[in-house]
């Protein structure tokens, strides 16, 4: 396997000079890498990649990713994405001041909100029946997935969840750490209800993506 031209090339234009260190340590990943976030994915939609990348902001910021939103603002800037819409992004229309950016994040209930937001956009895009949405419940650490160093998990690993319906799924994961027996839930919980954690599946329910209601239908048994 090799990287392909497309992959190169648009690697190129996001972050032009940029060499990774694992083109050396570990050339198989970045071969599989590269061609998949800078050629397969770029070329599965019709998006511009100037509205890829404003998408891509706000996906960043809306999950509170705040280092990766800032190592991916110079590639935005590249595909054509201007300052003042950066900003804009950062702040939800806050201010447009950059010494003011990182100090002027909107309210918590927007960026859960503008998660749900984006999860319409992507259903509506591909069409509600060619989704499956697979929650995989175990090492739950209180840092979000995004933090390269996260916290070693309190509780024990809760198991597979899978729906066609995202709202219930995710219901579902949030009752079970809430219902759970294990003592180590207490930590989760706090983090989880203390950032309204909830909000994101109440929006998209109002949003009518699914149903907070559901019946868990056990492979084990």
């Amino acid at each position: 396997m090799s990287i392909t031209e497309a992959a190169k090339k648009y690697h190129e234009r996001m972050f032009p000079g940029y060499k990774s260190k694992f083109l050396e340590t570990d050339p198989e990943f970045i071969e599989r890498f590269d061609n998949f976030a800078f050629d397969e994915v770029v070329n599965s939609d019709d998006l511009d990649d100037r509205t890829r990348m404003m998408a891509i902001l706000a996906t960043l910021i809306g999950s509170q990713s705040v280092d990766e939103f800032r190592a991916m603002v110079p590639a935005a800037l590249n595909f054509g994405v201007t300052p003042v819409e950066v900003k804009e992004i950062h702040t939800a229309g806050v201010t447009t001041k950059s010494a003011e950016l990182f100090n002027n994040l909107p309210p918590q209930d927007h960026f859960l909100e503008s998660m749900a937001d984006a999860c319409k956009a992507v259903i509506s895009y591909k069409g509600a029946e060619n989704m499956l949405y697979i929650n995989v419940a175990n090492r739950l650490s209180v840092d979000c997935d995004c933090d390269s160093h996260p916290a070693e998990p309190e509780m024990a690993d809760l198991g597979i969840f899978a729906s066609v319906d995202p709202v219930a799924v995710d219901q579902a994961c949030y009752d079970a750490v809430v219902n759970s027996p294990d003592p180590g839930k207490k930590a989760l919980i706090e983090r989880m209800d203390s950032r309204h954690g909830i909000h994101t599946v109440e929006a998209a329910a109002q949003h009518g993506l699914g149903n907070r209601e559901y019946e868990i239908i056990s492979l084990d048994e």
